[in-house]
């Protein structure tokens, strides 16, 4: 919809929290007209071809209960990144962008989170359903029961507490190999 019009901005070359909106700014005086361009709302939805790139960098998330410092009397479920964050910027999406642009006379762009503070955007929304201890500090508890609720459980990507940075259907599919292997056999009836 015209609404994703928010999320855009001019395409922007990587760098660092600081360096990469200096770029973006670099990018707006370089090419004024370009940039008033693109802050046309109106059909943008009609106008625009949205590439989604997956990496294929390592990343794993840690998920684990922890006790917070400024409340330690009970524990919350914290993620952490085992090894580096996601990146917000990717060489060959921005090149692959610009080709596809030229092709069709038009302009790339990014997401606004990446070029202004250095956050990926997903288009995977998760989380919702946090896992706790108990009905007071989460939804589900660590096998995916629905707390209050017999035999409900939650297996989707609202039991993924954080951004993944790739497509989550194998870490969905996994939680769920997990919470299954949770569940007792039926007994068989004589």
């Amino acid at each position: 919809s015209d609404l994703m019009f928010w999320l855009s901005a001019l395409a922007t070359d990587g760098g660092s929290r600081l360096t990469r909106p200096l770029k973006f700014l670099r990018n707006i005086l370089c090419h004024p007209l370009l940039f008033l361009k693109s802050l046309k709302p109106f059909g943008w939805a009609k106008r625009s071809i949205i590439l989604l790139v997956m990496q294929n960098l390592d990343n794993r998330l840690n998920l684990s209960l922890k006790r917070k410092w400024v409340w330690p009397f009970k524990k919350t479920l914290s993620s952490s990144w085992q090894t580096s964050s996601i990146p917000s910027y990717i060489p060959e999406a921005n090149h692959a962008a610009a080709a596809l642009a030229k092709k069709i006379n038009g302009y790339p762009s990014n997401a606004i989170t990446e070029v202004l503070f250095n956050m990926p955007l997903s288009a995977h929304l998760l989380g919702g359903c946090v896992m706790g201890d108990n009905a007071e500090h989460g939804v589900i508890d660590k096998n995916c029961r629905a707390f209050g609720y017999k035999n409900l459980y939650i297996i989707d990507g609202s039991a993924v507490s954080a951004n993944l940075g790739v497509n989550p259907s194998l870490t969905i599919t996994a939680l769920a190999e997990y919470a299954m292997s949770k569940i007792p056999e039926k007994k068989k009836e004589q």
